[in-house]
C-alpha cells in the first residue's frame, strides 16, 4: 500500500481568489468549478503551489508539458482548467484543455500545437479569414 500525501498548497481562499476573485463554495459543481487562465497565471498557480506540475487529466500532458510549450510558442494560449473543492479529498488545479488562435504566417506555434497535442481526446482546427483556431481537449 503507498500512501500518497497531498503537499499542494491548501489556501484554498487566497487560491480561488487569484483564479476567481472570491471564494464561493455554492459556484462548485459537484466539487468542480471550471474556469480558464492565460499561461501566467497557470505559472502563478503553480509557483504559488496551488498547482502541481505533474498533474494530467487522464492522458493529457502534464502541467509542466503545457506549460513548455505555451513558453515556445509567441501566440497567446488560453487553458481550460478547474478547481476541486476543498471540500474533496481530491483538492487540486488540473488543466483539461487548451485552445490557440494563430496568424497563418506563423507555421512554428501551427506545427507545435498540432505535434504536442494531436492525440487529445477531442482536437480540432478552424480556419476563419486568416487565423487557425485550434482547442485540445482530454476526457
Amino acid at each position: 500500500m503507498t500512501l500518497t500525501i497531498n503537499t499542494l498548497n491548501g489556501d484554498y481562499l487566497t487560491r480561488d481568489f487569484i483564479i476567481f476573485g472570491e471564494y464561493d463554495e455554492k459556484k462548485y459543481l459537484g466539487g468542480i468549478r471550471n474556469f480558464t487562465c492565460h499561461l501566467e497565471l497557470l505559472k502563478k498557480l503553480v509557483d504559488c503551489n496551488f498547482a502541481a506540475i505533474d498533474e494530467c487529466q487522464n492522458y493529457s500532458p502534464s502541467i509542466k508539458d503545457f506549460l513548455d510549450v505555451a513558453e515556445n510558442m509567441t501566440s497567446d494560449v488560453l487553458f481550460e482548467c478547474y478547481a476541486v473543492s476543498p471540500e474533496r479529498d481530491d483538492y487540486r488545479i488540473t488543466v483539461e484543455g487548451v485552445s490557440v488562435i494563430i496568424k497563418d504566417s506563423n507555421y512554428k506555434d501551427l506545427t507545435l500545437f498540432i505535434e504536442s497535442f494531436h492525440d487529445s481526446d477531442e482536437f480540432s482546427i478552424e480556419h476563419i479569414d486568416s487565423e487557425y483556431h485550434l482547442r485540445a481537449w482530454w476526457d
